[in-house]
């Protein structure tokens, strides 16, 4: 009985390099193998077939996909948390091996999975917001402003911390995607993001410099739009009253000193070296040496 247990787990961790040898030709007679594999009784087996599933269908292709591995998609998403884990984490690979139209009904999966009640699920927003970047190219600009945009905006708010931070690093890509089509939506985001400036929480603008730093730190977005649009938002934090905000923006100014027009730094940099808290005055004194 072990060994019929551990020859499900070898077969599910294997069946991709099989697949790759064979090719999407042989699928049909591997088929019968997977459907059993993907309702196998030990978790083991369902958790290795979860993670491996985009990768299936990388190798099997889109028709294949659509055809044969959407149904377990759907069925790891309602299995344990451990099992579950291995689709959510690899949603955006699999996703993008489906055709355009079959990935826009997966729009409200993503939602839920997302969902914000409960604190306990702040592992899987975890997971959607490191492939928002990816999210951001596998939908119409229509869905992306109406849906995925939403989407990162909620979870830069989460009250989980790790799980905002790693969503303000999609906002470069969401700006890129819609200024290809939809510059009048591209720049209601902007407006949007200039609102976590104005926040009543000092955490709100602190949120503000580290979208401002993912941008800096983004391929996606053009310094001089950056500087047009945010730059005098986030030097007006230097008068934030809380020390905490000022510090952060102190940082974010030493690590894109590079980026930034000195001349517009200026005013910002006299108020910051004289601050009343010593660990900012240090940083910007160490961040204007490595300049000069």
């Amino acid at each position: 009985h072990t060994q019929i247990h551990t020859n499900d787990y070898h077969c599910a961790f294997t069946l991709p390099a099989v697949v790759q040898t064979l090719g999407p030709k042989r699928w049909e007679r591997l088929f019968p193998l997977f459907k059993l594999l993907v309702r196998n009784e030990q978790r083991a087996v369902r958790r290795v077939m979860s993670h491996s599933l985009h990768e299936l269908g990388r190798l099997l292709g889109e028709e294949i996909a659509e055809r044969d591995l959407c149904s377990p998609f759907h069925l790891f998403l309602g299995d344990l948390d451990d099992v579950k884990m291995g689709v959510v984490k690899n949603m955006a690979a699999f996703l993008g091996v489906l055709s355009p139209s079959t990935r826009e009904k997966y729009l409200n999966v993503i939602k839920e999975t997302c969902d914000t009640s409960t604190y306990s699920n702040w592992r899987f927003r975890l997971l959607i917001a490191n492939q928002l970047k990816d999210f951001t190219r596998l939908f119409s600009s229509c869905s992306t402003f109406n849906v995925i945009a939403p989407l990162c905006f909620d979870l830069i708010n989460d009250e989980v911390h790790v799980v905002g931070d790693s969503a303000c690093g999609a906002m470069g890509a969401l700006l890129k995607r819609l200024g290809e089509t939809e510059k009048m939506r591209q720049e209601q985001i902007c407006c949007q993001i200039v609102e976590f400036q104005k926040g009543e929480s000092y955490f709100v603008r602190q949120q503000y410099i580290r979208i401002c730093n993912a941008l800096l730190d983004s391929a996606d977005v053009d310094v001089n739009i950056f500087v047009d649009k945010f730059l005098e938002p986030l030097l007006e934090l230097a008068k934030d009253e809380v020390s905490n905000v000022r510090l952060l923006l102190a940082k974010s100014l030493k690590g894109h000193f590079d980026k930034l027009p000195l001349e517009q730094l200026r005013t910002t940099l006299e108020e910051l070296r004289v601050d009343r808290v010593a660990d900012i005055v240090n940083i910007i004194t160490s961040a204007e040496g490595q300049s000069s």
